[in-house]
């Protein structure tokens, strides 16, 4: 059995996660006995611990208000459309997580937010804060979220800027570049709320990175991070859309 295996329990269902090829396994209770509980202290090999879990990525929601046009994710349904997750399977993931952290005397963990697109599902967003500072056991919480960017408020940016969100948003250049491929379910294009979100956003707090998936649209960075500059955008990030040929002059 692999080092990096960790068993973990969803209501009353069995799983494996297996850290070699990154992928959560359903087991049932006779494949159980064979797993070593995620739960236990770690060896210690010259002076230094062994990894654990410390990070927890929660997909709040398989829905999204845009329909992004190379969207990995079937527009953000993957393949169960309108899935959501409950506060209670929150509370369990967030559960384990503590748990494991305090077990290998753990200072510090992360929770990042994901979807679809996850500021849909704000107040559940609260209440997972909540509930992390009342069982945190004073362990040092960093947040993160990957956002669309067209959802975020004057209520959203404060209650991100008072608990130290670090804030992804999706964004491919300039409008034209952008409004490419990232557009609402009407086909109208995201840039113009998302150009405002982001100078908001970076007003009030400096955790900002923005994220640019590269396609035949921007497939000239330097003119991308051009314009990024050009609006006091400083973090930036990049992913590839393999679905697309990218033509380069």
């Amino acid at each position: 059995m692999s080092k990096l295996e960790y068993f973990f329990k969803v209501g009353n269902k069995n799983y494996v996660f297996d850290g070699e090829v990154i992928d959560i396994i359903k087991i049932s209770n006779n494949q159980k006995k064979y797993i070593r509980p995620v739960i236990q202290k770690t060896n210690k090999v010259n002076g230094h611990k062994s990894s654990y879990i410390r990070t927890l990525a929660l997909n709040l929601t398989n829905n999204c208000n845009l329909k992004c046009k190379y969207c990995f994710a079937n527009q953000g349904k993957y393949d169960k459309p309108f899935e959501n997750m409950s506060f209670n399977t929150a509370k369990k993931s967030i559960d384990m997580l503590i748990s494991t952290v305090l077990s290998h005397d753990g200072k510090d963990m992360s929770i990042a937010f994901f979807g679809g697109e996850p500021l849909l599902r704000f107040d559940l967003i609260k209440d997972i804060v909540s509930y992390v500072q009342k069982k945190s056991n004073n362990i040092f919480v960093k947040y993160f979220i990957t956002t669309n960017g067209t959802l975020m408020n004057e209520e959203i940016c404060d209650f991100m800027k008072k608990n130290s969100f670090m804030v992804t948003v999706s964004i491919d250049g300039n409008k034209s570049e952008n409004d490419r491929y990232r557009v609402f379910n009407d086909g109208k294009g995201s840039y113009e709320k998302v150009r405002e979100s982001i100078l908001y956003y970076k007003k009030i707090s400096p955790k900002l990175v923005v994220r640019s998936t590269i396609t035949d649209a921007n497939s000239n960075i330097y003119k991308v991070v051009e314009h990024f500059l050009s609006i006091g955008i400083k973090n930036i990030t990049y992913a590839l859309d393999y679905s697309i040929t990218i033509m380069v002059p």
